[in-house]
């Protein structure tokens, strides 16, 4: 990291440390204010300063004011305001914003804090898509997509379009619904619903932001730092996806509120994998769009072939390719009457949900993400297994292969 961005880091952190000592989530940690690039982020009726549009006027706007100005000045521009944001910045109408404006945000926020009147002018253009931070203070923001919890599964179809495929799942106390949009594309979206309301969402994206005032603690991570799973109590919980081989960094992220999970230890029956598997099957296409990688066909009799893979693991206690019965890959698909010329396979043991066993397989040094981005491959199957006891774990298989007739395509 540039001697610069990190001055412009330090100075902002301890702005926002030493007035607020509450936090505001944001995704993309290479910059303070998350790059928004909505048509419509801002909604009629802000606050001047509220640049975050949380509804608040508080050190978070200071800093990313802060942020801006000093992007200004040492050339740095990732830390610049987006175009919505700027007309909420210049709170002084000079045409400038720098430390000024900062300060009319801070003595705003002291005011408030003290309960010391002090009239402040309202933004009033209006925005078709805005946050409307009295109506929509649980909205996620995914780079050009916002979606609220709590909303009605409706929304995200007008958002983005029919679902291609909607996955049930039960867990301990509730259904919960993967609705599948923009499927075997780069920008693949899972929106997780109960009972028709929005309570969470998987995004490939670089980017998110979510209005908070609680700080988060960090749940879990994998050992390489491929996930990381951020808690805000009381509200949601973050998981941030991330590409180890990429300089790029978070490739995806999911939102889930208080309450909800995704994982297969909270299943009711754990032992049913069918929306894992097809999850499994829409994030391993994603990676390939992304890296601009032909789409892979799912195959009913390979997956179930995958599944009893997966099954055997589970029973036996065991990860590997070979299974109990001495049979490798190939043999099993032999086995179910598979007319494949090229295969390979991918096999887990232990992580918590679907999206960090893909996640974990997309890491991989050891074959899994070449696997994931074979280009020789043409079509999956995919399946997974619950083992129960005390060393209770997921175990999963996926079996990427090639008919002679794909060849010819």
């Amino acid at each position: 990291m540039s001697t610069r961005k990190q001055n412009t880091r330090l100075f902002a952190g301890l702005t926002t440390a030493a007035v607020l000592g509450g936090c505001i989530g944001y995704g993309n940690r290479d910059c303070i204010l998350p790059d928004l690039r909505v048509s419509a982020a801002a909604s009629a009726h802000l606050q001047m300063g509220d640049i975050n549009f949380d509804g608040y006027l508080d050190a978070d706007d200071a800093t990313g004011i802060l942020s801006h100005y000093l992007s200004l000045v040492m050339d740095t521009p990732t830390n610049r305001l987006q175009a919505l944001q700027l007309p909420l910045a210049d709170i002084d109408h000079n045409d400038l914003i720098d430390a000024d404006d900062a300060t009319l945000v801070l003595y705003r926020y002291v005011c408030e804090l003290t309960q010391t009147p002090c009239t402040w002018e309202m933004y009033a253009e209006s925005y078709p898509l805005g946050l409307d931070p009295n109506t929509d203070a649980g909205t996620a923001v995914f780079g050009d997509l916002k979606l609220t919890l709590g909303a009605d599964t409706g929304v995200a179809d007008v958002l983005l379009g029919e679902p291609a495929e909607v996955l049930t799942e039960g867990y301990q106390d509730y259904m919960l619904e993967y609705r599948v949009y923009h499927a075997d594309a780069e920008d693949l979206t899972i929106v997780m619903a109960d009972a028709g309301k929005i309570v969470g969402a998987y995004v490939m994206t670089s980017e998110w932001s979510y209005p908070t005032t609680a700080c988060p603690y960090l749940e879990d991570c994998s050992d390489a730092e491929t996930w990381l799973e951020y808690v805000y109590p009381d509200e949601v919980t973050v998981t941030e996806f991330r590409d180890g081989y990429s300089a790029s960094g978070m490739y995806a992220v999911m939102v889930m509120q208080e309450g909800y999970t995704v994982k297969f230890a909270d299943q009711s029956d754990p032992g049913e994998d069918s929306a894992a598997s097809r999850i499994s099957y829409y994030l391993t296409n994603a990676l390939r769009a992304k890296h601009g990688i032909h789409t892979l066909q799912w195959d009913d009799t390979v997956a179930e072939v995958a599944r009893k893979h997966s099954e055997d693991m589970a029973v036996h206690g065991f990860i590997g390719h070979t299974g109990s019965n001495g049979s490798s890959s190939s043999d099993r698909l032999d086995a179910a009457g598979v007319d494949y010329c090229y295969q390979k396979e991918n096999v887990s043991e232990g992580y918590p949900s679907v999206f960090q066993v893909v996640c974990g397989w997309y890491n991989s040094n050891t074959g899994h993400r070449d696997n994931i981005l074979n280009t020789a491959v043409y079509r999956i199957g995919a399946g997974f297994a619950w083992r129960t006891g005390k060393t209770e774990k997921a175990y999963g298989t996926q079996d990427f292969f090639a008919l002679f007739d794909d060849y010819s395509l």
